[in-house]
């Protein structure tokens, strides 16, 4: 299951990479969303690069292993 979960983890990151260096780019705040659901994708695998990061990221927020985990919408 460990290798499926880091494939899933790439396979979103290569998505926004190849958006964010498309023709039409991607929007900052679309972009900065993308980050910290990869982060939050992440925190089990990597948990204290994903903290540190994150921590980086939102100084003032709570910390990344206290954020919701995200619910995947239909398509």
């Amino acid at each position: 299951m460990y290798n499926i979960a880091v494939a899933e983890v790439m396979s979103v990151f290569n998505a926004v990479s190849k958006q964010a260096r498309s023709e039409h780019g991607i929007e900052r705040s679309t972009l900065d969303e993308a980050i910290d659901l990869l982060l939050i994708l992440l925190a089990p695998m990597a948990p204290h690069v994903s903290a540190e990061i994150w921590e980086r990221r939102h100084p003032d927020e709570t910390s990344l292993h206290h954020q919701r985990w995200p619910v995947r919408t239909a398509r």
